[in-house]
């Protein structure tokens, strides 16, 4: 049960994520087109993309993995193995964040970025 809730909140939490970023795409996009403009290569502005979207994922996933590990150590004492496959439940966490990332991204991207061609 309290597998099964994580996982939605960690669904919830990553959508929310997701949406915020892309309900600011369109203001991004000006930006964008005005780095464009003054001859920033394409390529550039994806690996810009990619950092900045990086960042904005990442900082509440180490928080959070943070926060768990610290929650283990003060309830260690009151488990039997606190420890036992806690990887597996972190392993999840990395793929399914890494999955709303790499989508989050390619929407990003597909909004802000011009059409080549």
């Amino acid at each position: 049960m309290g597998f099964f809730v994580g996982i939605a909140f960690l669904a919830m939490m990553a959508s929310c994520l997701m949406f915020k970023i892309l309900s600011g795409a369109s203001k991004d996009s000006i930006r964008y087109q005005m780095l464009r403009k003054i001859g920033v290569r394409q390529e550039l502005l994806t690996q810009s993309i990619y950092k900045e979207l990086s960042f904005v994922f990442l900082v509440p996933a180490i928080i959070g993995i943070v926060h768990i590990l610290v929650g283990m150590n003060m309830f260690g004492p009151l488990l039997i193995d606190p420890y036992f496959r806690i990887w597996l439940p972190i392993v999840i966490f990395i793929v399914i964040y890494s999955i709303y990332y790499w989508i989050t991204v390619q929407l990003y991207k597909r909004i802000v970025l011009p059409k080549e061609g």
